[in-house]
């Protein structure tokens, strides 16, 4: 969580692109653990991956917008949101194994600075000094909500169903929840594109974010219904509201899947559109930041209220964050029509 904190000066003296690579073999070392675990390595391994991971997502969304040229920004952020989520196809088959075996191309873009390479110190005061402004302290509540519904979607979701025992296949169809997710992710990935046809925005596409809302209001909706609402904090032999069935837990894992990507998606296109030409990298570390946060506070949570509890005010959440992005949108669009002999515009 504090690692995405000092992603800014890490970035600033490596660049993105050596950062991505350093980032990346904290998670080689990680899985190499596995192969001869030992606690205390183990848990080292993952205090150190968390450092790893910070740095690593902060250096990805800048960059994104280092190598985007500022029109397809949106599109590079799809291709890209999308692509990763295919991972989840390969990782939920292996999952699925698991019981079983227990039991030409166009050249590279040229990166021009707009300004001087900050200084390490200066890269990490600007990371406290840009929570004060405006559009960031009102993107921050997208930034909790996206951090909570994910523990939702897969903190409290799955285990709600393995604990669900009037379910029948409540131990087998946790890898499939992840296919479906999966599935899901990448699914959004036509749906973006669908919507860019009739707009473009360098700043998100609200009706992307809508959506991803509206999706997810559907899923914790049947989640009340098919998932007794004891089974958030333990095992449990009441029935749900209604009967549950394979066909609508996977129904609910991806539109899981195709909203989380929706909000995803546009979140990172609005921050790179945004703070494209100062600030990105502090922009994409506090949004992590407190993301990162978001998820803490779900998970100590998740287990102390009953699901209707939770599904209640994930949805409040979410309704609040969507307005949330709309504001900071119409505010990024008012500034760009403000900036003279600029037809694209930009909003810092």
């Amino acid at each position: 969580m504090f690692s995405n904190l000092i992603a800014p000066p890490v970035i600033a003296k490596l660049g993105s692109k050596w950062s991505l690579v350093i980032a990346a073999t904290t998670y080689v070392g990680y899985m190499a653990v596995f192969l001869h675990l030992e606690t205390w390595l183990y848990y080292a391994a993952s205090a150190l991956n968390g450092v790893g991971a910070g740095v690593l997502w902060t250096a990805n969304g800048v960059y994104l917008v280092e190598h985007s040229k500022k029109e397809n920004l949106p599109t590079n952020t799809v291709i890209m949101w999308s692509v990763m989520q295919t991972s989840l196809l390969a990782g939920s088959k292996a999952a699925e194994t698991g019981p079983i075996i227990e039991n030409p191309e166009d050249p590279p873009m040229s990166v021009t600075p707009t300004s001087k390479t900050p200084s390490v110190c200066e890269a990490f005061t600007s990371t406290f000094k840009l929570i004060a402004t405006k559009k960031m302290a009102v993107m921050l509540t997208p930034a909790f909500f996206l951090g909570v519904q994910a523990v939702v979607a897969t903190g409290v979701f799955p285990p709600s169903i393995e604990a669900t025992r009037s379910f029948e296949s409540h131990q087998f169809i946790l890898p499939y929840i992840v296919l479906a997710f999966g599935a899901g992710a990448i699914a959004a990935g036509a749906l973006f594109r669908v919507m860019e046809r009739k707009k473009k925005s360098t700043f998100g596409n609200r009706w992307v974010i809508l959506v991803g809302t509206v999706l997810m209001m559907i899923g914790w909706g049947l989640c009340a219904l098919i998932i007794p609402w004891k089974a958030a904090v333990g095992k449990t032999e009441d029935l749900p509201l209604m009967a549950t069935s394979s066909a609508l837990v996977l129904l609910i894992g991806f539109l899981f899947g195709v909203a989380d990507s929706c909000w995803q998606a546009q979140m990172m296109t609005m921050v790179g559109g945004v703070w494209r030409e100062s600030n990105t990298a502090p922009a994409y570390a506090l949004l992590k930041f407190f993301q990162a946060g978001a998820a803490c506070f779900g998970y100590f949570c998740g287990k102390l209220f009953e699901l209707h509890i939770i599904l209640a005010f994930v949805a409040v959440l979410a309704i609040i964050s969507t307005f949330c992005f709309f504001t900071v949108q119409r505010w990024a669009f008012k500034e760009q029509t403000q900036v003279p002999g600029d037809e694209n515009g930009h909003a810092n």
